[in-house]
């Protein structure tokens, strides 16, 4: 677990665990494992839990790694949506990272955004992946929200992960 996401040569593109499970579960088992599917989660959890205390590790150096790192930091910085704002606008101190807005201190990315994921969200009583977190981001900023198994969310979570590179693996997080 503290190797995703990853290059995957099987299925030729980066992928979570969740984007994984999506994929190789109805080629193995015959079960579908939906992405944000409860399944899907429950799986996850279980997954990373096995990893709780083992350093976050991804391979950034293969050409295929350093190229979906280069889009995802790309999304990272890329406006988007009706108010023309990007993740860098809300995580990076530049910005308004370590900042409250409506009432929520907004994350660093330099101190890892993802180790702790999938996460119990107390407001909502649910576990959330990575991607559920994405799609509540843009929601505020006007744009449309891709789908759950999208190779941009992928690539962005890569970049992400790379932050946290070397810290401990946390899951489920609260």
């Amino acid at each position: 677990a503290t190797r995703y996401p990853k290059f995957v040569k099987t299925y030729g593109r980066v992928m979570s665990i969740e984007d994984f499970l999506t994929m190789h579960a109805p080629e193995r088992t015959g079960r579908e494992m939906r992405s944000e599917s409860n399944d899907n989660l429950n799986m996850s959890v279980l997954i990373k839990r096995a990893s709780n205390g083992m350093p976050v590790s991804v391979e950034l150096e293969s050409p295929e790694a350093r190229a979906a790192m280069a889009r995802g930091k790309a999304t990272f910085h890329r406006k988007v949506g009706e108010r023309n704002h990007a993740c860098a606008d809300c995580h990076t101190p530049d910005a308004a990272a370590g900042k409250f807005l409506s009432g929520r201190l907004l994350a660093d990315v330099r101190t890892g955004l993802t180790r702790h994921f999938p996460t119990w969200r107390t407001d909502r009583a649910e576990i959330w992946d990575m991607r559920k977190r994405f799609q509540w981001c843009m929601t505020p900023l006007g744009m449309n929200m891709l789908a759950p198994d999208s190779i941009e969310y992928a690539e962005l979570e890569l970049y992400l992960t790379s932050f946290d590179n070397g810290k401990p693996l946390s899951v489920p997080g609260i």
